[in-house]
């Protein structure tokens, strides 16, 4: 079933209730707690918080991943380009291309991260969100046109937030950047 925008934003309370009964949420809560207030006191993040992003979901094709990521960067490397994404977080196009500089991280990945660090205007583009938003958004073809489609996508989602009628469930009755990435059925 396909939906218009306006329709999902009046259907976004019941999605949202039912993602927080998954047993991924109180996981992901915690995920996002600590690496927003990690970020903001240290400036950035380590190659054991982006295994934890990589891993969260539990399926095996996110631990290869987060295995591959750890293994493969050194620690310097990652400090550094995260760093330089929370220093851009006001870019997003910037603080993903920073990300992405990490090897093994793609623009999911590269998504979930600032995604965990400041949920408020970041939101996950993953595999199942890509497929789902396909019909409006450009084709990703390479890593530039990835990043365009993550841009395009943010506007999808910050267009949503305008349209929800009903309170979030964040502090103040606010939505986040909407779309949570979802883990894998």
């Amino acid at each position: 079933m396909k939906l218009t925008l306006k329709q999902f934003a009046g259907q976004l309370t019941y999605w949202y209730k039912k993602y927080a009964q998954s047993p991924y949420f109180a996981q992901y809560q915690n995920l996002e707690a600590g690496l927003s207030q990690k970020a903001s006191d240290l400036g950035y993040i380590d190659k054991s918080d982006l295994l934890w992003i990589a891993i969260w979901g539990s399926d095996e094709k996110r631990h290869q991943l987060g295995t591959l990521v750890y293994s493969n960067n050194t620690t310097e490397s990652v400090v550094l380009h995260t760093r330089q994404a929370i220093l851009s977080l006001a870019s997003p196009e910037d603080a993903l291309r920073s990300l992405m500089l990490i090897k093994y991280v793609g623009p999911a990945y590269a998504s979930k991260t600032p995604r965990c660090i400041c949920p408020q205007e970041y939101a996950a583009f993953d595999i199942h969100v890509r497929e789902a938003c396909a019909c409006f958004l450009p084709t990703l073809s390479d890593r530039e046109a990835e990043i365009r489609g993550y841009l395009a996508f943010l506007d999808v989602c910050r267009s949503l937030q305008v349209q929800v009628t009903a309170l979030g469930p964040r502090p103040e009755g606010l939505w986040y950047c909407l779309l949570y990435t979802s883990p894998s059925p």
